[in-house]
């Protein structure tokens, strides 16, 4: 199982809406796919997704409720574990509990190919360990100079936390491809001369008001309207994501990996 935490340095860039519907394309092209949203204090994945799920992680942390018992069918077969806002031992990422949980986060690994977390934006040290206990990182931005800044901040963080990392970029809300491009190869030389690591192209989402419309909604736009550029840049999302060369096996589970982090940070 591969995970891909979904991150930026900014929030309201569209992260949530990237992993959503990167999710739904990818289970669509038949890969087993899951959705955690990581945004332990603020938790609107499933709303963004039109979703009443019956179970969230709050019955899994609460208990007693499985992982697998908590997760929600969604748009084109993808699976999704809801968070859910304002509960003390998520928002504080109570480490110690998720600890408990590991068990049953270890269970989807053999269930599922993909694991798409929609991570918390920002630079706290929280929503960093989740990126750095992935196994590859999926960096939005979009041309606003400020989020420029903000996700070469977080690729900074990231790298320092864990040299070498697998960062890939989805730059969001662009005129045209060739925008996107031109962003990507800003922020890629100067994480290349200031801090000597590389970041990969992953695609772009173009603007779009079908997607405006959507998140009115309360649908991803992938099935909002099948036919917008937007559905096609997502298209292609999955299909590029999908024929990465996968990072090399991990030989421990996610939350140890994430517990891991905890500590060091701590240490």
């Amino acid at each position: 199982m591969r995970i891909i935490s979904i991150t930026s340095g900014k929030g309201g860039v569209g992260k949530t809406a990237i992993s959503a519907n990167l999710g739904i394309k990818l289970s669509e092209r038949g890969w087993r796919t899951a959705l955690l949203d990581c945004d332990f204090g603020l938790a609107n994945l499933a709303l963004n997704m039109g979703l009443e799920p019956k179970r969230t992680l709050r019955d899994v942390v609460e208990g007693p409720c499985s992982v697998a018992d908590a997760l929600t069918p969604g748009p084109g077969g993808v699976q999704v574990l809801a968070g859910c806002s304002g509960i003390p031992a998520l928002a504080s990422l109570d480490y110690d509990k998720l600890s408990e949980l590991a068990l049953g986060f270890d269970e989807l690994e053999a269930h599922f190919d993909f694991l798409i977390l929609d991570n918390a934006a920002g630079l706290a040290p929280p929503v960093l360990s989740v990126s750095a206990a992935a196994d590859e990182t999926m960096l939005v931005f979009t041309p606003d100079p400020s989020s420029m800044m903000d996700a070469y901040a977080s690729a900074k963080l990231l790298f320092q936390m864990k040299p070498g990392a697998q960062v890939s970029c989805v730059v969001n809300n662009v005129a045209a491809p060739d925008e996107a491009k031109v962003l990507f190869t800003k922020l890629h030389t100067i994480v290349q001369d200031f801090l000597q690591e590389r970041v990969r192209y992953a695609g772009c989402i173009r603007r779009d008001e079908a997607v405006v419309r959507s998140n009115r909604r309360r649908q991803p736009v992938t099935v909002y309207d099948k036919r917008s550029g937007a559905t096609r840049d997502f298209v292609e999302l999955a299909g590029h994501v999908s024929g990465m060369p996968p990072c090399e096996p991990q030989k421990v589970s996610f939350i140890t990996r994430l517990l891991r982090r905890r500590r060091e940070l701590a240490a």
